[in-house]
């Protein structure tokens, strides 16, 4: 279609009346003079584009040590021969002509470092151009050249390449040998894929995949971590991937005119060097909050689009903003902190169904703060507070509270609610332990909202442990969060305790039987703490005496000597209440030689 464009443009140039005196001859007045002023200048640069020019002047090769020459925008029809005479020539504009093909002889110009054929009626290349060795910049965008040159990719030099509307189904191998490109425009092609060779070009800090139909990046893009500027527009793109947050290098990102409608497959609040950022004609319905870390953004558009809200975090990089577009979506309000953009900011909010206040916003310019907007700014996560016992602990199964209180971006506290703070109760991360992640217990913190800027927090932990309270408004943490605390266990239940050992398996005469008994709280917690008043008694056999020993964090070692086989009984009570598994029935084993004498009488029983 361009071509097509391009011919019916030139087709109307060459039936006017002033083109019939001009074409055909070798220099207009217009460019006679910008040859005599180019001699004056010292004779390095010569600048004779759109002068209606069909052929080539020969009065070029009068500049002996031309340096730059500029013959865009002509009816150039063909390229000399002896433009290989031109061996000082470092910078050539042939762009939008009719030069269907270029003379072998231009490899002489060795200098050139800039070559641009854009927009001509090119198939192919030299086949020596790679012998332009200082060659930098080439451009054959909106050409026909379906193949390059096998020793392409020898352009070692070569940092820009436009190689964009050739009518490409897929890029030729020669480009992925330029491993030095920082410059690659490849928009107006025929991609229905994201070219996976890409992700060796790492040096690339510009990138534009415009006008193709690419349905999907790949996430492989992550690799181009030096990209700064990167265009994807006009494609069928839906989603980003989860790598695209790490092109932390970007300055410019364009994605218009595709059907992105989730931005949730990546943080784009890691891209943090952004200062022009354009989404608009797409289909998303909400905003990332990551907006709020983007503060050297100057523009943004997202006009045309189904958004239903628009994050607050507009408010928290109104430094530097300069223009806003948010026109033509579903917008009803807006918040409250856009009245904090400058009033040099351009915004346009045209075209959504606003009510009021925020239908009459800009109707006599730029708005300004003022104590009405205050109900409409909400809470700003690094300017809010949250204290009260509950951030500290609490004992298992006793419920606790702590409150939180909410203040706007200017630090002004809230006057009303329907902040988003939520809380959550989870242990503290293990160090070292690979499977903390993997199963994580959490316990959602109840949070009431008192409609004044204040809110409290309520929960009843029956797990105990080192904790963290994670507090955080609008998924941000508040400052301290996440709060280490500590939820102790409750009173000892001596239906929830228990005794382990290797000692309680065949057990024989004359050897000690060793135990533990596992303090519990009526939650099944391991108590942290001693002093208990357990009783243990050994009855049967010997009537051994036992030994108990408090090891002071909720353990007790038990232990008894047995004199003789036989059926000995262990029973363990708390406070006249037995152990889950009280009394133990033990059966010891041994002959009569490895007995004890039987002792006069049973001693009591030790109580802890």
């Amino acid at each position: 279609p361009l071509h097509n464009q391009k011919q019916q443009h030139n087709n109307a140039q060459n039936s006017s009346p002033a083109c019939k005196t001009r074409m055909g001859t070798s220099l207009s007045r217009e460019g006679k003079d910008r040859v005599k002023g180019a001699k004056k200048d010292g004779g390095t640069e010569l600048n004779l584009s759109d002068i209606d020019m069909s052929k080539f002047s020969k009065q070029v090769l009068k500049f002996k040590h031309l340096v730059v020459l500029d013959l865009s925008r002509n009816h150039l029809l063909a390229v000399p021969d002896w433009i290989g005479k031109l061996q000082d020539l470092e910078d050539l504009n042939l762009s939008h002509n009719e030069i269907p093909f270029l003379p072998a002889s231009i490899v002489r110009c060795s200098d050139l470092k800039g070559l641009n054929l854009e927009d001509n009626e090119l198939v192919e290349l030299p086949a020596t151009i790679s012998t332009l060795q200082h060659l930098v910049s080439l451009n054959i965008g909106t050409n026909r050249i379906p193949s390059l040159p096998q020793d392409f990719g020898s352009l070692k030099q070569l940092t820009t390449l436009d190689y964009s509307h050739n009518e490409l189904d897929e890029i030729p191998k020669e480009v992925w040998q330029l491993t030095n490109l920082q410059t690659l425009i490849i928009a107006g092609n025929r991609l229905k894929e994201y070219p996976p060779q890409l992700e060796n070009m790492k040096d690339l800090r510009t990138l534009d995949l415009s006008m193709n139909e690419l349905t999907e990046l790949s996430f492989t893009i992550g690799n181009l971590t030096k990209l700064e500027n990167l265009k994807v527009n006009a494609n069928s793109l839906e989603l980003l991937p989860k790598r695209f947050e790490e092109l932390v290098n970007l300055q410019d990102l364009s994605l218009d005119g595709n059907r992105l409608n989730d931005l949730s497959t990546f943080d784009l609040g890691k891209l943090t060097a952004l200062q022009h950022l354009s989404m608009e004609r797409n289909q998303l319905t909400h905003f990332h909050p990551g907006l709020g870390t983007l503060t050297l953004l100057r523009t943004l558009n997202l006009s045309s689009n189904l958004l239903e809200e628009f994050p607050k975090q507009i408010g928290w990089i109104a430094k530097n903003m300069r223009r806003l577009n948010i026109s033509d979506n579903k917008l009803v309000v807006l918040p409250g902190e856009i009245t904090m953009l400058s009033v040099s900011c351009d915004v346009d909010i045209s075209a959504n169904p606003l009510t009021y206040p925020f239908d009459c916003l800009y109707d006599n310019g730029p708005p300004q703060y003022t104590d009405a907007m205050r109900p409409y700014v909400k809470a700003y996560y690094k300017n809010c507070r949250a204290q009260g016992e509950g951030l500290a602990g609490s004992i298992a199964g006793i419920g606790t509270q702590f409150s939180i209180e909410a203040y706007d971006f200017r630090g002004e506290h809230r006057v009303n609610g329907k902040d988003k703070f939520s809380a959550v109760l989870r242990k503290k991360p293990v160090e070292d332990d690979f499977l903390a992640d993997m199963d994580e217990w959490t316990q959602k913190v109840i949070v009431k909202d008192n409609e004044d800027g204040s809110y409290h927090a309520f929960y009843n932990c029956k797990v105990s442990g080192h904790m963290i309270v994670d507090v955080m408004e609008d998924g941000q943490h508040i400052p301290g969060s996440p709060f280490p605390c500590y939820i102790a266990p409750g009173e000892t239940c001596a239906k929830e305790c228990a005794v382990a050992g290797a000692g309680l398996q065949n057990p024989v005469t004359g050897k000690p039987v060793e135990f533990t008994l596992y303090a519990r709280d009526r939650f099944g917690n391991n108590a942290d703490r001693g002093n208990d008043p357990f009783t243990v008694a050994v009855v049967g056999g010997s009537n051994p005496t036992p030994v108990v020993i408090d090891n002071e964090n909720g353990s007790y070692a038990i232990s008894f000597v047995p004199g003789w086989p036989g059926e000995y009984i262990c029973s363990i009570s708390l406070l006249g209440e037995h152990i889950a598994g009280s009394p133990l029935k033990l059966t010891i084993t041994g002959d009569a030689a490895s007995a004890s004498p039987l002792p006069a009488a049973a001693a009591p029983a030790p109580t802890l």
